[in-house]
């Protein structure tokens, strides 16, 4: 007998025609899918009504066989347009907060940026700009077309500019001494199309690149499937992202991992380097392998949590799911048994309280609600935050079962 996710799944193993961006080989069977899955994690909308009716798409991850890059072969660029309504904002976190303070003041001090200028592509509202300022940089430039509507003068001071369009070629500063650009490559149908546009604009300058990406081995091994969304087309580890690097004319200078083992981080310049395939960094094989074995566990944890939330509705206990990012908004998407079982999402982040997921359609409320509704069950996205989110409940009196997705 087919288990729940199988029977709704049941044309997960066709073949894809889609081909794998990086290298063209053409795609093989899916691992892994998710089906009529909310296009926008990160939008969320004032009216119930239009957040049930969010445009949806299909997740349908395959591993490359020739160069090991996971992607979504069901992934369609026309349905991705980044929108002023799009908010994905993690420093209302403390976590998080120092995490990007630590992050800054390395990467000031490892390439020499004091008193030196900064771009940022996909840069959001400027904060972490802001912090490279703080850490001692003296100017920030920032391109993302979601700030369009947005007063720019609330979120940066005189140091920092924010572009409220999307990067090209001919729109970097003249002089610049770094280019960031964290968790955007992930989003991007040509990938290493931007690579090769920076490298451009750089020209026979000297520059560093620091780029940011979700950490796929980590997903895999965590068995974090909630990690997996539509708006990531490509998703990467430390081999493939730097041969992704070296393939595009930089020179890598290290590669790494961090914010609990969750990202994958490179730093690179346009000094000489030798140039690397991704077939030679990556071992596609295995690669294959570990993505199949995801897929069937992937399989018992979709179904163990509908069985789970299936009994609290079924006892009547308030369940609650604190963060309403990627994780938090596809795990209400993916478990049909959280339309009943959870009654609210809950987020730090003002932007988002008063809202409706996509999808889904579950309100999304302040913290400091939860001390008025007093869950029975807290549920936690990412585990990195339940020593912060246990530390909030205790302060308002919420004795609740915290429970991890991981």
């Amino acid at each position: 007998m087919m288990t729940e996710y199988e029977t709704r799944h049941a044309e997960k193993d066709q073949p894809s025609s889609s081909a794998c961006p990086v290298c063209n080989t053409k795609a093989g069977s899916a691992f892994f899918d998710l089906r009529h899955v909310p296009v926008f994690c990160n939008v969320l909308w004032v009216e119930k009504t239009r957040a049930a009716g969010a445009a949806k798409g299909d997740v349908k991850l395959v591993c490359c066989e020739g160069c090991g890059l996971i992607y979504n072969a069901a992934f369609d660029a026309s349905k991705v347009e980044y929108a002023p309504d799009y908010e994905n904002a993690l420093h209302f976190s403390q976590r998080f907060q120092i995490f990007a303070e630590q992050l800054a003041e390395g990467l000031i001090e490892r390439h020499g940026l004091t008193g030196k200028t900064v771009a940022e592509i996909g840069c959001g509202d400027g904060y972490f700009l802001k912090q490279m300022v703080k850490a001692g940089a003296c100017k920030g430039i920032g391109f993302d077309p979601s700030m369009e509507r947005h007063d720019k003068r609330g979120f940066v001071g005189e140091s920092v500019e924010i572009v409220p369009k999307a990067f090209q070629t001919g729109n970097l500063p003249t002089h610049f001494d770094l280019v960031i650009c964290r968790h955007v490559l992930e989003h991007l149908r040509d990938p290493l199309g931007l690579l090769a546009s920076i490298r451009e604009a750089v020209g026979k300058r000297q520059s560093a690149l620091y780029f940011e990406v979700p950490n796929t081995t980590w997903i895999l091994e965590s068995c974090s499937l909630w990690d997996f969304i539509y708006e990531h087309y490509t998703y990467w580890t430390r081999s493939t992202l730097g041969a992704l690097f070296a393939r595009a004319g930089f020179h890598v200078l290290e590669t790494a991992t961090g914010f609990g083992n969750q990202f994958v981080m490179i730093e690179a310049d346009t000094s000489e380097h030798a140039e690397a395939s991704v077939r030679a960094e990556a071992d596609a094989k295995e690669q294959v392998t570990v993505c199949q074995r995801f897929g069937k566990a992937a399989k018992r944890h979709l179904d163990r949590w509908q069985h789970e939330l299936g009994v609290f509705a079924g006892s009547g206990r308030k369940v609650a799911v604190w963060g309403a990012g990627s994780k938090g908004v596809t795990f209400v998407n993916a478990v049909p048994a959280a339309l009943e079982a959870v009654a609210c999402l809950v987020d730090l982040n003002p932007r988002k309280q008063g809202k409706f997921v996509a999808g889904s359609a579950h309100p999304i409320l302040a913290p400091e609600r939860l001390a008025e509704l007093q869950p029975d069950v807290v549920i936690i996205p990412n585990a990195l935050y339940e020593q912060e989110i246990g530390a909030e409940l205790s302060k308002m009196g919420v004795e609740a079962e915290l429970k991890t997705l991981q």
